[in-house]
Parts: C-alpha cells; structure tokens; sequence
C-alpha cells in the first residue's frame, strides 16, 4: 500500500497518520529526536514504536471494548478503524536527551537499562504528565 496516496491527517515527531476515507493508518518513524534540541539519534526504531502501540491496542481492547481493531499491514505501519483517539501520549524513553539531561542529571546519550515510560495528557494548549497516582485517582 503506498501510503502518499492517501489524506494526510496528521504528522508528529514519531508518526504520520493517514486516511483511506475507511480506516486509519498510522506510520511511525524510524528516528528519535529530542523536542528540545536538534539532536537526532539513529536507530531502528520504527518496528519498535509500531509494535509497542499495537501490544498496548490489543491490551486496552481487553478492557474496554470500544478500542479500535489495530493490524500490521507492514513493520510500521498499522490500520485502525476510524474512532476519537484517547488524549494521552505515552512516550518511551530508551536514550537520555533534552530535559531528561537537564532535570535529572543523566548524561546525554546514557542508555536506560529499560524504557522510562512517559505518560501525557494531550490539549490543544500543552500537555500534562500524568503520574501514577492520578491515574489510580481517576480510577477509583
């Protein structure tokens, strides 16, 4: 499927997302960048970043049953029904860069032994981190 065909909805740091009319289909991106620098690490990232959302659909389909039916249609790239997307942003740290060098002190380019998982709540005007404890407040 050559993707340029179609509507382009959307592009971010690690996606475009696009539309055939009938379903959605999200690219990611083979690099990682840093929103607070020009720094670009490559690596092959893509697979990785398609794979993690489509585990974490399939996990969230478990429990509510009105998530949207994800596929591959190729490494990185999958196709989704068409539905509200939920206003969060997880973002896996793997390398430290940008403000995780300036708050925390790592140094850049440091290799985390496993991914840091950052959770956002997206608006139009920012967005928000969202911490365990919000999470299981909203829940209870």
């Amino acid at each position: 499927m050559v993707l340029n065909k179609l509507k382009l909805l959307k592009e971010g740091k690690s996606k475009k997302i696009f539309t055939d009319g009938n379903y959605v289909y999200l690219e990611f991106k083979g690099d990682v960048r840093c929103s607070t620098h020009s720094e670009k690490f490559d690596c092959e990232i893509a697979a990785i970043r398609a794979k993690t959302s489509y585990l974490l659909f399939q996990k969230l389909s478990k429990i509510f049953k009105s998530i949207a039916f994800t596929e591959f249609i190729h490494p990185n790239i999958l196709k989704m029904e068409i539905a509200n997307p939920l206003p969060l942003e997880v973002i896996p740290r793997y390398v430290a860069a940008g403000a995780v060098v300036k708050r925390f002190g790592f140094p850049k380019g440091y290799i985390f032994s496993r991914p840091i998982l950052k959770i956002d709540y997206k608006t139009n005007e920012d967005d928000y981190l969202i911490t365990d404890d919000l999470l299981l407040e909203k829940t209870l």
